[in-house]
């Protein structure tokens, strides 16, 4: 999937010119551009489906410029310091800190104010062994991922878009061990020592909860894979909302449209649905913000064809935050004025509007 994040341009770029820029000869540029050709022909189909569907092939980017369906300056605007809130802090020193905190600090969910996700300190021992062998090759793949670093460090900082970089450095690191297993034998046993301490490194790092995460994941996920456990129950227990959209299966019209606030991630529910990208800029609470009353909200919503709403409490308990405490009335208000509860589970409700 990060091969059509628009964060891929970072390695994408890097990947055609600094080769072309570190070479002493002049090589030839053409398989540097098919790779790029490649990269834009896996990327582009996005590009005309954002197109056809919103308007927009950049969405939602650009939208001073190039417009886009249900979405606005405003929310650009939201979007925007929202990407760039994520992350350990963005003056001078934190820009400094960033390899060590990363490395080390690193933890998944925290709503990414600790980039959501985990990495092995183990990174930065294994960087000196980039310099073990200077060679021209060695030096072109660390500007490389250099660039991605820097590219990620002033964009979203969340780990999974780093991975690029990652996998360039897996590479140097091999590079270098495989360096230092010539010559003398306290070269091996370094080599050795190293490879043990990636394994166990790989062993301990912790969970969001602080447990060790390979033991957690293997505890959570064998007894499906053993078959002590059907597949319902696991996705019951693993998404929160995988209950509520098989009460939707059971319980409304097939193909009855659903309208999702504080819910989008929807990959088990078949009906039609209407959710937002980013609750953090969010479409929902950008409708609200629009609406004169809660009647003009509940009027605007069925206009829009929905009859069924679901409300994820437990996020909007979280997400409620980014907005005035006067929208957020309005939308309690809306709900209790022309709602009716029909089903409820794991903290997601679902509602059915009053005629």
């Amino acid at each position: 999937m990060l091969g059509v994040k628009y964060t891929a341009i970072a390695p994408v770029l890097s990947l055609v010119a600094l080769p072309l820029v570190a070479s002493r000869k002049r090589p030839s540029p053409t398989p540097f551009l098919v790779a790029a050709l490649i990269a834009v022909a896996v990327f582009a189909p996005w590009l005309v489906k954002n197109q056809i569907y919103v308007g927009n092939p950049l969405y939602p980017l650009f939208e001073q410029t190039l417009g886009g369906a249900h979405w606005d300056t405003v929310q650009e605007t939201q979007l925007m310091r929202w990407q760039h809130s994520m992350g350990m802090g963005r003056d001078l020193l934190k820009y400094l800190a960033l390899p060590f905190n990363v490395s080390t600090r690193a933890k998944p969910g925290m709503y990414y104010m600790f980039f959501d996700g985990t990495m092995t300190p183990l990174v930065l021992i294994l960087l000196p062994l980039v310099f073990v062998r200077r060679s021209r090759p060695v030096l072109t793949l660390t500007a490389m991922a250099a660039l991605v670093f820097l590219f990620w460090s002033a964009t979203s900082q969340q780990l999974r878009f780093l991975m690029p970089a990652i996998a360039l450095g897996a590479v140097l690191g091999a590079a270098g061990l495989a360096y230092l297993t010539g010559g003398a034998a306290w070269r091996s046993v370094l080599v050795l020592g190293l490879a043990a301490a990636v394994m166990g490194g790989l062993l301990l790092v912790p969970d969001q909860n602080g447990s060790p995460f390979v033991a957690g994941t293997l505890a959570g996920r064998l007894p499906v894979v053993l078959g002590l456990e059907s597949k319902q129950e696991y996705l019951g227990r693993s998404i929160q909302s995988f209950g509520m959209f098989d009460q939707i299966k059971k319980t409304l019209p097939p193909g009855a449209p659903v309208f999702l606030i504080w819910e989008n991630r929807a990959y088990y529910l078949d009906n039609p649905y209407f959710a937002d990208s980013f609750f953090e800029a969010s479409s929902v609470m950008r409708l609200v913000a629009l609406s004169r009353d809660p009647d003009d909200l509940a009027h605007a919503i069925g206009a829009m064809g929905y009859k069924y709403i679901v409300v994820n409490d437990r996020l909007g308990e979280f997400f409620s935050r980014y907005y005035p405490p006067a929208e957020i009335a309005k939308l309690k208000d809306f709900m209790a004025q022309h709602l009716d509860t029909v089903a409820t589970s794991n903290k997601i409700t679902l509602y059915a509007m009053r005629p």
